[in-house]
């Protein structure tokens, strides 16, 4: 069975491909390293995610590695999360 993006994108951040450069309420920019090269990743309040890796259907494992380590939870899982 074929691993979905989310699977990937956690391998990735598991692994230590993932290096954020910056993350602010309103932006945030990283780096992760795929396969065969280094790809930047970007979220914007305005614009929201985008990667430069080549998939063109919807969240990449690239953006699902950054998303991971950078979104505050929200609902109950920030009820759970440690302070």
């Amino acid at each position: 069975m074929r691993e979905t993006a989310t699977e990937k994108g956690r391998r990735l951040l598991a692994d230590g491909r993932c290096q954020v450069k910056f993350a602010t309420d309103a932006d945030v920019l990283a780096t992760v390293l795929g396969a065969t090269q280094l790809y930047e990743v970007k979220w914007s309040r305005n614009t929201g995610w985008a990667c430069a890796c080549p998939e063109l259907r919807g969240r990449c494992s690239h953006i699902e590695a950054v998303r991971t380590c950078t979104m505050r939870p929200v609902g109950r899982l920030a009820e759970q999360a440690p302070a």
